[in-house]
């Protein structure tokens, strides 16, 4: 049989409890003789009651994808997706203040959403095919995810070879999202201005700080050149402890309120320095990711060449989505016997 033997005597509700996926997937995949369905003598739940209960979505999706029931029942006569409901509104009812609740809740409603639409379209495989962008998903069922990519090319080549689909170029590409972008900008910007609050005057600002004297009026006007609250950023203390015509009280008092209203200067762009290790790491984790892309990009491109052979296609395809079918496959090509060529008629004279 397969795992250790002592493996066999461990019980998958334990680990679905608290959360351990690694163990819970060594022990469906690897012991002989584990029931995804089987039932705790004490509580009489299942592993999938148990991970409803605990609020554990990762462990629900690899639970249903090895095969648990969504419809068995607990003891009480409740499904997972009923026990699931039930925490969610135990959870509500929670104070906010209680660590961790928000957390909780937002597990407990993912794990509802899980279960729910595996019920509504009729099972876990139907419900994974369209989810191939949950985490959940790609961690658990990686062969489902690579089959429905490949579906996809497949459909996506068949419309273009009806003239029904187009690939844009990169400079279509590039078009299209720096139309985009401005677009985005844009709309943001006059979000900005929508939001924004009126602008007021040098001389209203002075006027609510009671700083609307004459004497001090001029002191912008005339010797500090100040005409607009924006210009307020070039004033110094420097430049207003040389006003003479202010007391030192004026002048304070101008100063603060100054300083206080003084837009924001920009910071300043910080020095390149040498990247540590980890960061160093980090950039060429990300270059590497980039070349993929790219490579990703051009195989996409050859893919879709009317001119590719089907058989070409197919194998392009799942190289980019299953390349350990690929990899198996060269294995397996090296260990055929090669045949002995044939002798030519010219050596055989």
């Amino acid at each position: 049989g397969r795992g250790l033997a002592w493996t066999r005597d461990i019980k998958v509700h334990g680990a679905a409890v608290n959360g351990h996926t690694n163990v819970v997937k060594y022990l469906l995949d690897e012991v002989e003789g584990i029931d995804v369905c089987a039932v705790d003598e004490k509580t009489g739940y299942a592993p999938l009651h148990m991970a409803a209960v605990w609020g554990r979505p990762g462990i629900i999706v690899l639970l249903l994808s090895r095969g648990a029931r969504l419809g068995q029942l607990n003891r009480d006569g409740a499904t997972a997706l009923e026990m699931a409901m039930q925490r969610v509104t135990r959870l509500d009812n929670v104070h906010d203040g209680y660590q961790d609740i928000s957390m909780m809740r937002r597990e407990g409603r993912e794990l509802v959403d899980i279960l729910q639409g595996c019920t509504d379209t009729g099972g876990y495989q139907v419900w994974a095919g369209g989810q191939i962008n949950s985490f959940h998903v790609q961690r658990h069922s990686p062969k489902l995810i690579s089959t429905s990519q490949r579906y996809c090319m497949v459909v996506l080549r068949e419309l273009m070879d009806q003239r029904r689909a187009t690939i844009p170029t990169e400079a279509e590409a590039a078009a299209k999202k720096a139309a985009e972008e401005a677009e985005a900008k844009a709309a943001a910007e006059a979000e900005a201005v929508a939001n924004a609050a009126p602008v007021k005057s040098l001389v209203e600002c002075l006027t609510e700080a009671k700083l609307n004297d004459k004497m001090i009026l001029r002191q912008f006007d005339k010797w500090l050149k100040v005409k607009t609250m924006a210009e307020l950023g070039k004033v110094t203390r420097e430049d207003v402890a040389e006003l003479d015509e202010l007391d030192a009280k004026d002048r304070r008092d101008l100063w603060k309120w100054i300083q206080t209203n003084q837009p924001e200067k920009e910071p300043e762009k910080p020095k390149k320095k040498k990247l540590s290790k980890r960061k160093a790491a980090e950039a060429r984790a990300a270059e590497e990711k980039a070349a993929a892309a790219l490579t990703y990009r051009k195989a996409l491109q050859i893919a879709f060449r009317p001119e590719l052979p089907n058989d070409a296609f197919n194998v392009i395809v799942t190289l980019l989505f299953s390349p350990k079918e690929i990899f198996s496959l060269t294995e397996d090509l090296k260990n055929v016997p090669k045949k002995p060529k044939a002798k030519s008629s010219y050596y055989d004279m």
